[in-house]
Protein backbone atom coordinates (compact mmCIF):
# COMPACT_ATOMS: atom_id res chain seq x y z
CA UNK A 1 0.00 0.00 0.00
CA UNK A 2 2.81 2.41 1.34
CA UNK A 3 4.90 1.71 -2.19
CA UNK A 4 1.64 2.51 -4.15
CA UNK A 5 0.92 5.84 -2.49
CA UNK A 6 4.70 6.81 -3.21
CA UNK A 7 4.06 5.66 -6.82
CA UNK A 8 1.19 8.00 -7.48
CA UNK A 9 2.53 10.87 -6.51
CA UNK A 10 5.11 10.75 -8.78
CA UNK A 11 3.16 9.92 -11.73
CA UNK A 12 0.68 12.56 -10.52
CA UNK A 13 4.13 15.37 -10.61
CA UNK A 14 4.85 13.78 -14.20
CA UNK A 15 1.01 13.33 -15.73
CA UNK A 16 1.46 16.15 -18.13
CA UNK A 17 4.39 14.97 -19.86
CA UNK A 18 3.33 10.80 -19.54
CA UNK A 19 -0.06 11.86 -20.86
CA UNK A 20 1.13 13.32 -24.16
CA UNK A 21 -0.81 13.08 -27.58
CA UNK A 22 1.29 11.54 -30.05
CA UNK A 23 0.15 13.75 -33.35
CA UNK A 24 2.89 12.48 -35.67
CA UNK A 25 5.19 9.46 -35.88
CA UNK A 26 7.45 8.26 -39.27
CA UNK A 27 11.13 7.49 -40.47
CA UNK A 28 12.46 8.87 -37.13
CA UNK A 29 10.39 11.93 -36.87
CA UNK A 30 7.85 12.45 -33.58
CA UNK A 31 5.36 15.07 -32.76
CA UNK A 32 3.56 15.33 -29.68
CA UNK A 33 1.09 17.56 -27.79
CA UNK A 34 -0.05 17.96 -24.28
CA UNK A 35 -0.96 20.46 -21.30
CA UNK A 36 -3.27 21.71 -18.85
CA UNK A 37 -5.80 23.81 -17.78
CA UNK A 38 -5.49 25.68 -14.17
CA UNK A 39 -7.68 27.52 -12.49
CA UNK A 40 -8.29 29.19 -9.06
CA UNK A 41 -11.03 30.96 -6.96
CA UNK A 42 -8.36 32.72 -4.32
CA UNK A 43 -8.65 35.39 -2.17
CA UNK A 44 -5.89 37.64 -0.21
CA UNK A 45 -5.13 40.32 1.74
CA UNK A 46 -6.39 43.21 0.51
CA UNK A 47 -8.01 42.22 -2.93
CA UNK A 48 -11.93 40.60 -3.72
CA UNK A 49 -12.21 37.06 -4.57
CA UNK A 50 -11.21 36.58 -7.99
CA UNK A 51 -10.74 33.65 -10.32
CA UNK A 52 -7.16 33.41 -12.05
CA UNK A 53 -5.84 31.63 -14.56
CA UNK A 54 -2.53 29.84 -13.04
CA UNK A 55 -0.35 28.81 -15.84
CA UNK A 56 -2.82 26.96 -18.30
CA UNK A 57 -0.75 25.82 -21.21
CA UNK A 58 -0.27 24.36 -24.23
CA UNK A 59 3.10 22.55 -25.29
CA UNK A 60 4.34 20.72 -28.85
CA UNK A 61 7.28 18.78 -28.92
CA UNK A 62 9.42 17.40 -31.91
CA UNK A 63 12.10 15.00 -31.77
CA UNK A 64 14.12 13.69 -34.85
CA UNK A 65 16.26 10.71 -34.74
CA UNK A 66 19.61 11.80 -35.96
CA UNK A 67 21.99 8.49 -35.70
CA UNK A 68 24.37 6.94 -33.25
CA UNK A 69 22.04 7.49 -30.19
CA UNK A 70 21.56 11.32 -31.00
CA UNK A 71 18.35 13.20 -31.37
CA UNK A 72 17.36 16.84 -32.20
CA UNK A 73 14.67 18.26 -30.48
CA UNK A 74 12.40 21.77 -30.09
CA UNK A 75 9.96 22.45 -27.51
CA UNK A 76 7.24 25.49 -27.77
CA UNK A 77 5.01 25.92 -24.87
CA UNK A 78 1.79 28.81 -25.39
CA UNK A 79 0.30 30.33 -22.83
CA UNK A 80 -2.68 32.15 -22.65
CA UNK A 81 -3.16 34.68 -19.37
CA UNK A 82 -0.49 37.65 -19.15
CA UNK A 83 -2.07 40.44 -17.48
CA UNK A 84 -4.25 39.23 -15.12
CA UNK A 85 -7.58 38.33 -17.01
CA UNK A 86 -7.92 34.90 -17.75
CA UNK A 87 -7.29 34.93 -21.70
CA UNK A 88 -5.80 38.40 -22.02
CA UNK A 89 -2.51 37.68 -23.97
CA UNK A 90 -1.31 34.61 -25.85
CA UNK A 91 2.04 34.26 -25.57
CA UNK A 92 5.28 32.19 -25.89
CA UNK A 93 6.50 31.21 -22.40
CA UNK A 94 8.89 28.34 -23.53
CA UNK A 95 10.60 28.18 -27.31
CA UNK A 96 13.79 26.31 -27.12
CA UNK A 97 15.81 23.45 -28.74
CA UNK A 98 18.74 21.64 -29.35
CA UNK A 99 20.00 17.74 -28.85
CA UNK A 100 19.75 14.57 -26.76
CA UNK A 101 21.30 11.28 -26.27
CA UNK A 102 20.12 8.96 -23.32
CA UNK A 103 23.43 8.07 -22.54
CA UNK A 104 24.91 11.70 -22.31
CA UNK A 105 22.13 14.40 -21.64
CA UNK A 106 20.72 17.16 -23.18
CA UNK A 107 21.76 20.16 -23.98
CA UNK A 108 19.19 22.56 -25.46
CA UNK A 109 19.23 26.84 -26.40
CA UNK A 110 16.41 29.11 -26.40
CA UNK A 111 13.68 30.48 -24.10
CA UNK A 112 13.64 28.00 -20.94
CA UNK A 113 13.60 26.70 -17.31
CA UNK A 114 17.66 26.60 -16.17
CA UNK A 115 19.31 24.38 -13.48
CA UNK A 116 17.88 26.09 -10.74
CA UNK A 117 13.94 25.36 -11.46
CA UNK A 118 15.12 21.41 -10.41
CA UNK A 119 16.42 22.53 -6.93
CA UNK A 120 14.23 22.28 -4.02
CA UNK A 121 12.36 19.67 -2.24
CA UNK A 122 10.03 21.22 0.35
CA UNK A 123 7.61 23.06 -1.37
CA UNK A 124 4.31 20.89 -1.77
CA UNK A 125 2.04 23.18 -2.72
CA UNK A 126 0.27 23.62 -5.90
CA UNK A 127 1.00 28.13 -5.97
CA UNK A 128 1.73 29.00 -2.60
CA UNK A 129 5.19 28.00 -1.84
CA UNK A 130 8.70 27.81 -3.21
CA UNK A 131 11.49 30.06 -2.50
CA UNK A 132 13.99 31.29 -5.13
CA UNK A 133 17.26 29.91 -5.00
CA UNK A 134 19.24 29.90 -8.48
CA UNK A 135 18.23 31.66 -11.47
CA UNK A 136 15.52 29.48 -12.45
CA UNK A 137 14.13 30.62 -16.10
CA UNK A 138 15.97 32.98 -18.42
CA UNK A 139 14.96 34.08 -21.87
CA UNK A 140 18.05 33.32 -23.70
CA UNK A 141 19.89 30.70 -22.06
CA UNK A 142 21.90 27.57 -22.98
CA UNK A 143 20.78 24.56 -20.80
CA UNK A 144 22.85 21.44 -20.55
CA UNK A 145 21.55 18.44 -18.16
CA UNK A 146 23.55 15.50 -18.02
CA UNK A 147 21.76 11.90 -17.95
CA UNK A 148 21.31 10.09 -14.55
CA UNK A 149 24.96 8.20 -13.39
CA UNK A 150 23.96 5.85 -10.16
CA UNK A 151 21.53 8.42 -9.23
CA UNK A 152 23.64 11.30 -9.66
CA UNK A 153 23.33 14.14 -12.65
CA UNK A 154 24.10 17.83 -13.02
CA UNK A 155 23.22 20.89 -14.67
CA UNK A 156 24.86 24.03 -16.23
CA UNK A 157 24.01 27.23 -17.98
CA UNK A 158 25.26 30.08 -19.75
CA UNK A 159 22.48 33.09 -19.87
CA UNK A 160 23.03 35.65 -22.65
CA UNK A 161 22.90 39.37 -21.67
CA UNK A 162 21.61 42.26 -23.52
CA UNK A 163 22.98 42.73 -26.93
CA UNK A 164 23.25 46.30 -26.97
CA UNK A 165 26.74 47.70 -26.33
CA UNK A 166 25.93 51.63 -26.74
CA UNK A 167 22.86 53.85 -26.01
CA UNK A 168 22.28 57.56 -25.64
CA UNK A 169 23.12 57.82 -22.30
CA UNK A 170 26.54 55.60 -22.84
CA UNK A 171 27.82 52.39 -22.83
CA UNK A 172 25.20 49.76 -21.67
CA UNK A 173 24.93 46.97 -19.33
CA UNK A 174 25.54 43.44 -20.27
CA UNK A 175 21.82 43.15 -18.15
CA UNK A 176 20.71 39.61 -17.43
CA UNK A 177 24.16 37.75 -18.48
CA UNK A 178 25.57 34.62 -16.56
CA UNK A 179 25.53 31.35 -15.25
CA UNK A 180 24.41 28.67 -12.83
CA UNK A 181 25.30 25.72 -12.05
CA UNK A 182 23.50 22.57 -10.07
CA UNK A 183 24.29 19.43 -8.71
CA UNK A 184 21.20 16.42 -7.88
CA UNK A 185 21.65 13.10 -6.58
CA UNK A 186 18.93 10.36 -5.22
CA UNK A 187 18.30 7.19 -4.05
CA UNK A 188 16.22 4.65 -2.82
CA UNK A 189 16.72 1.75 -0.62
CA UNK A 190 12.97 -0.31 0.12
CA UNK A 191 10.58 2.22 1.30
CA UNK A 192 13.25 4.70 2.36
CA UNK A 193 14.42 7.99 -0.11
CA UNK A 194 16.91 10.19 -0.40
CA UNK A 195 17.44 12.99 -1.97
CA UNK A 196 19.76 15.85 -1.95
CA UNK A 197 20.64 19.04 -4.15
CA UNK A 198 22.35 22.30 -4.37
CA UNK A 199 23.48 25.15 -6.97
CA UNK A 200 24.78 28.28 -7.38
CA UNK A 201 24.64 30.83 -10.09
CA UNK A 202 25.92 34.95 -10.67
CA UNK A 203 23.63 37.19 -13.00
CA UNK A 204 24.65 40.77 -14.34
CA UNK A 205 22.46 43.38 -12.95
CA UNK A 206 22.07 47.65 -13.77
CA UNK A 207 21.81 49.75 -16.71
CA UNK A 208 25.03 51.63 -17.23
CA UNK A 209 28.39 49.82 -17.77
CA UNK A 210 29.86 52.32 -14.48
CA UNK A 211 26.98 50.72 -12.49
CA UNK A 212 27.09 46.88 -13.18
CA UNK A 213 26.99 44.72 -10.08
CA UNK A 214 26.28 40.49 -10.12
CA UNK A 215 23.85 39.26 -8.00
CA UNK A 216 25.01 36.08 -6.65
CA UNK A 217 22.84 33.03 -5.76
CA UNK A 218 23.00 29.37 -3.67
CA UNK A 219 20.43 27.12 -2.95
CA UNK A 220 20.66 23.74 -1.59
CA UNK A 221 17.68 21.15 -0.77
CA UNK A 222 17.53 17.69 1.75
CA UNK A 223 14.19 15.50 1.06
CA UNK A 224 13.48 12.37 3.02
CA UNK A 225 10.78 9.67 2.07
CA UNK A 226 9.21 6.91 3.74
CA UNK A 227 6.41 5.04 2.57
CA UNK A 228 3.46 7.84 2.37
CA UNK A 229 5.08 10.43 4.07
CA UNK A 230 7.59 13.24 2.61
CA UNK A 231 10.12 15.95 4.59
CA UNK A 232 12.02 18.29 2.45
CA UNK A 233 14.21 21.34 3.70
CA UNK A 234 14.86 23.95 1.45
CA UNK A 235 17.70 26.78 2.20
CA UNK A 236 18.05 29.97 -0.54
CA UNK A 237 20.99 33.00 -0.50
CA UNK A 238 20.92 35.88 -2.52
CA UNK A 239 23.30 38.66 -2.10
CA UNK A 240 24.16 41.76 -4.07
CA UNK A 241 27.50 44.34 -3.47
CA UNK A 242 27.34 46.86 -0.89
CA UNK A 243 25.40 49.39 -1.51
CA UNK A 244 22.67 47.76 -3.62
CA UNK A 245 19.72 46.80 -2.33
CA UNK A 246 18.32 44.48 -5.47
CA UNK A 247 17.43 41.39 -3.39
CA UNK A 248 13.60 40.87 -1.88
CA UNK A 249 12.50 38.24 0.47
CA UNK A 250 9.26 36.17 -0.52
CA UNK A 251 5.93 37.23 0.61
CA UNK A 252 4.84 41.41 1.07
CA UNK A 253 7.63 44.21 0.93
CA UNK A 254 7.77 46.62 3.61
CA UNK A 255 7.59 50.45 2.70
CA UNK A 256 9.48 53.28 3.05
CA UNK A 257 8.47 56.72 3.86
CA UNK A 258 7.70 56.96 -0.03
CA UNK A 259 6.20 54.11 -0.28
CA UNK A 260 8.38 52.13 -2.08
CA UNK A 261 9.71 48.42 -1.62
CA UNK A 262 12.21 47.91 0.66
CA UNK A 263 15.03 45.12 -0.70
CA UNK A 264 18.17 44.07 0.84
CA UNK A 265 21.83 43.84 -0.14
CA UNK A 266 21.46 40.24 1.10
CA UNK A 267 18.75 37.49 2.52
CA UNK A 268 18.65 33.98 3.34
CA UNK A 269 15.72 32.39 3.55
CA UNK A 270 14.63 28.54 4.76
CA UNK A 271 11.41 26.11 4.49
CA UNK A 272 10.99 23.21 5.71
CA UNK A 273 7.99 20.75 4.76
CA UNK A 274 6.22 17.65 5.60
CA UNK A 275 3.38 15.81 2.79
CA UNK A 276 1.50 12.60 3.98
CA UNK A 277 -0.65 10.84 1.73
CA UNK A 278 -3.48 9.35 3.16
CA UNK A 279 -4.67 7.52 0.72
CA UNK A 280 -3.94 6.95 -2.60
CA UNK A 281 -5.86 9.91 -4.23
CA UNK A 282 -6.08 11.94 -1.31
CA UNK A 283 -2.62 13.91 0.72
CA UNK A 284 -2.60 16.81 3.55
CA UNK A 285 0.89 18.55 3.26
CA UNK A 286 2.33 21.86 5.67
CA UNK A 287 5.10 24.48 5.09
CA UNK A 288 6.94 26.80 7.48
CA UNK A 289 8.76 29.57 5.87
CA UNK A 290 11.63 31.78 7.40
CA UNK A 291 14.45 34.17 6.57
CA UNK A 292 15.96 37.32 6.97
CA UNK A 293 16.97 40.66 4.99
CA UNK A 294 20.09 42.33 5.43
CA UNK A 295 21.51 45.95 4.62
CA UNK A 296 24.85 46.77 6.18
CA UNK A 297 24.22 49.83 8.99
CA UNK A 298 20.82 48.46 9.39
CA UNK A 299 19.37 46.05 11.54
CA UNK A 300 18.08 42.96 10.04
CA UNK A 301 14.10 42.65 8.73
CA UNK A 302 12.45 38.94 9.52
CA UNK A 303 10.05 36.66 7.41
CA UNK A 304 7.79 33.98 8.64
CA UNK A 305 5.26 32.52 7.22
CA UNK A 306 3.49 29.06 7.05
CA UNK A 307 1.14 27.11 4.61
CA UNK A 308 -1.57 24.09 4.95
CA UNK A 309 -3.08 21.96 2.20
CA UNK A 310 -4.81 19.12 1.22
CA UNK A 311 -5.76 17.63 -2.26
CA UNK A 312 -7.70 15.32 -4.19
CA UNK A 313 -6.83 12.87 -7.42
CA UNK A 314 -9.99 11.52 -9.52
CA UNK A 315 -7.28 9.98 -11.75
CA UNK A 316 -4.18 10.89 -12.95
CA UNK A 317 -5.40 13.31 -15.14
CA UNK A 318 -7.87 15.49 -13.08
CA UNK A 319 -7.11 16.98 -9.07
CA UNK A 320 -8.30 19.26 -7.27
CA UNK A 321 -6.94 21.43 -4.41
CA UNK A 322 -7.48 23.33 -1.36
CA UNK A 323 -4.31 25.85 0.31
CA UNK A 324 -4.04 29.04 2.46
CA UNK A 325 -1.05 30.62 4.40
CA UNK A 326 -0.20 33.49 5.57
CA UNK A 327 3.21 36.02 5.21
CA UNK A 328 4.93 38.43 7.33
CA UNK A 329 7.87 40.66 7.18
CA UNK A 330 8.80 42.42 10.24
CA UNK A 331 11.37 45.63 10.05
CA UNK A 332 14.08 45.37 12.62
CA UNK A 333 14.70 48.90 12.85
CA UNK A 334 10.98 50.43 12.89
CA UNK A 335 9.34 47.47 13.78
CA UNK A 336 6.93 48.22 10.96
CA UNK A 337 5.17 45.02 9.51
CA UNK A 338 3.76 43.58 5.95
CA UNK A 339 1.30 40.78 5.93
CA UNK A 340 -0.37 38.83 3.43
CA UNK A 341 -2.66 35.75 3.89
CA UNK A 342 -4.66 34.07 1.25
CA UNK A 343 -6.48 31.10 0.43
CA UNK A 344 -7.40 29.27 -2.50
CA UNK A 345 -9.20 26.48 -4.39
CA UNK A 346 -8.12 25.22 -7.60
CA UNK A 347 -7.83 22.90 -10.00
CA UNK A 348 -5.44 21.17 -12.83
CA UNK A 349 -6.62 19.20 -15.84
CA UNK A 350 -3.82 17.73 -17.61
CA UNK A 351 -4.19 16.67 -21.50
Amino acid sequence: MKKTLIALAVAALASSAANATVVYQQDGTKLDVDGRISMQVKNETGKRTDLVDKGSRVRVRAYQEIGNGFSALANMEIRFTQHGTIGDGIHTKRLFGGFEHKDIGTLTFGRQLTTGDAIGLSDYTYELGAIVKVVDSHNKAVHFESAKFGGFHFGADYLFGDATKESTSGHTADADQGFALGAFYSTKVGEFGFSTEGGYSEQTKGTLATNDYKVKSAGAAIGLSYGPVEFGFDWAHQQAPKGKTVVALKGPALKDSAGSSINYEKIDQFEVGLKYHVTPNNAVYAEYLFGTGKTQGMANDKLRGWFLGADHHFNKNVLVYVEGGSLKIKGGDTGAQAKNKQIALGTRIFF
